[in-house]
């Protein structure tokens, strides 16, 4: 058991004191390795948890649990008795999602360990669970993971072997924004000449909605026209977020300026992304104003 605990993140010493949720997982992933030489603060490690944070070791037939500092005292130990040379671990990808003062992150890892019979090398996922604490430090309060095996790759989205189609997605979608945004059609290639798009727009005059279609001729007059006369502060919101993806077809949503568009793409012969369809929704009345607050910095 102790060997395959050590398979995973443990040394935990930098950037202590981190302000957001992914800066609480960057430190974790950062701090794990260890490069033969100088034995990771493991004290100073623990200042990443919760008082009563847990760990659980999940395996297809078992679960183990433990605290950070048995976990850590573990790997101290094989440390300092050699079965441990030298140990990495970072992050490949994650899908996370942050609701007022909690966090979760679905984090797929890649961990290699160098022992005295050789190099183990695993990936896996690790399901994160971060609170606010009264300091506004984001700290770990459970942990449980998961080695990828046969019966259980890791999605398409967390794997690094399709990094390259992710950052193309990523792109794609950007381009979109950015059109409009910037007013240059010529990001506009890789829509679709057949694009189906609807949206929903809010009137707060009267708090009515309205159905908005459009043809890819109508979008590329948008692109044209919409901030033709530069009134989108550099503020404005541009977030891609990847809802969902696999070898031939993606989700994609856009937070925008002017609510929110749900991209549908797929990958044709060529290897290049395409987006054929677009729902989208304006913000309603209070989305609108909280947006609006967040342009001019009026919260964080």
């Amino acid at each position: 058991m102790k060997n395959n605990l050590t398979l995973l993140f443990l040394a935990l010493a930098i950037s202590l004191n981190a302000q957001t949720p992914q800066e609480t997982v960057d430190a974790l992933y950062e701090s794990i390795n260890y490069d033969g030489k100088t034995i990771p603060d493991f004290k100073k490690g623990l200042k990443l948890f919760t008082e009563k944070a847990q760990f659980k070791w999940v395996s297809d037939s078992t679960v183990v649990s433990f605290t950070p500092a048995e976990f850590l005292k573990v790997y101290e130990d094989q440390i300092r008795q050699g079965i441990i040379l030298k140990a990495s671990e970072f992050e490949i990808s994650n899908e996370s999602e942050v609701y007022g003062n909690i966090a979760h992150f679905f984090s797929s890892y890649k961990a290699e360990i160098k022992m005295p019979q050789g190099i183990h090398s695993k990936r896996g996922i690790n399901s994160i669970q971060l609170v606010k604490n009264e300091n506004d430090e984001w700290k770990i309060a459970a942990m449980v993971w998961y080695d990828e095996d046969e019966e259980n790759p890791l999605p398409l989205m967390l794997d690094d072997k399709h990094a390259d189609d992710k950052t193309k997605v990523e792109k794609v979608a950007m381009d979109y924004l950015e059109s409009i945004y910037k007013v240059d059609t010529t990001l506009l290639t890789s829509i679709s000449p057949n694009l189906v798009k609807q949206g929903y727009y809010y009137t707060r005059k009267d708090s009515t909605w309205s159905v908005s279609p459009m043809t890819y001729d109508e979008l590329k007059h948008t692109a044209k026209t919409y901030n033709k006369k530069g009134w989108i502060p550099p503020t404005a919101p541009k977030d891609v977020e990847i809802l969902d993806m696999d070898e031939r077809v993606a989700n994609v949503k856009v937070y925008a300026i002017w609510g929110f568009d749900y991209l549908l793409m797929t990958k044709n012969e060529k290897g290049e992304w395409m987006v054929e369809q677009i729902l989208w929704q304006s913000y309603n009345a209070n989305d609108h104003a909280r947006m609006v607050r967040k342009i001019r910095g009026e919260n964080k």
